[in-house]
């Protein structure tokens, strides 16, 4: 991820946290939860994806492929990128958060939106932004 799309995630979720402190208390703790795991998600993700990129790299398959045979392969799938133990512990820890809100009475489904929505905004900034 690039700094310049850390730091519009980072200017949205203060927003985010200006509003919530009009809001209240419980909307500010529901949107940072989501806000916080959703980007342990992403990050996950981008690690798996990572890591495998770097292993297929690393183990010589596409280093004795022409260039007309390069573009045929196309993408490769893994069940090893989909089934990531980052991943898989970054649901499982989002699932759990939103199951303490449910059992404790401090779920608010809109600031959980609110939360999780800063990627997807920061993303359209970002690419309206480079054009």
């Amino acid at each position: 991820m690039s700094k310049e799309l850390i730091k519009i995630y980072l200017i949205l979720d203060a927003i985010v946290i200006t509003v919530s402190l009009f809001i209240g208390n419980l909307w500010l703790l529901n949107t940072q939860i989501s806000f916080l795991l959703t980007m342990l998600i992403a990050f996950a993700s981008y690690k798996s994806y990572t890591n495998l990129v770097d292993k297929e790299l690393h183990s010589g398959k596409y280093d004795d492929l022409d260039e007309d045979e390069v573009l045929k392969v196309g993408r490769f799938s893994s069940l090893g990128a989909f089934l990531s133990p980052y991943k898989i512990t970054s649901y499982i820890l989002f699932g759990l958060a939103l199951y303490l809100l449910v059992k404790f009475n401090l779920l608010n489904v809109l600031a959980i939106l609110a939360g999780v929505s800063i990627y997807p905004v920061g993303t359209l900034i970002y690419a309206f932004l480079r054009g």
